[in-house]
């Protein structure tokens, strides 16, 4: 009889990563989480984190993940798998809020011999 969290290489099922947060960037957003728990086969897991709208994601093998190419201006939502290198999968985490991107404000230097 199979072992519940098993595949076929012995690579355990991952926990589902927790408390996933984002916070915007310049078209890009940080995603923050909580990792899960895995005791199967060593080896790296790997977490992707994927945009909605969109489906963009970013990779890495420990938090937080850096997601680029969003569009500035719109809002985003979050969520995070974890993959064993055996190709076992979490199920999918809980969304995080929305962020949205924003094109950061000019930043100008006054010379120091500048007078009004």
């Amino acid at each position: 009889m199979p072992r519940i969290g098993f595949n076929s290489s012995g690579g355990m099922k991952p926990d589902t990563p927790t408390s996933v947060t984002a916070s915007a960037g310049n078209a890009s957003a940080t995603v923050s989480f909580t990792l899960p728990t895995y005791k199967g086969k060593t080896g790296a897991v790997t977490y992707v984190a994927t945009s909605s709208p969109s489906g963009i994601t970013g990779s890495n093998s420990t938090s937080p993940i850096t997601v680029s190419s969003l569009s500035n201006g719109t809002g985003y939502t979050f969520t995070v798998v974890a993959t064993t290198p055996y190709g076992v999968s979490s199920d999918i985490s809980a969304a995080s809020t929305s962020v949205t991107p924003v094109v950061p404000p000019p930043y100008f230097v006054v010379p120091p011999s500048f007078t009004p």
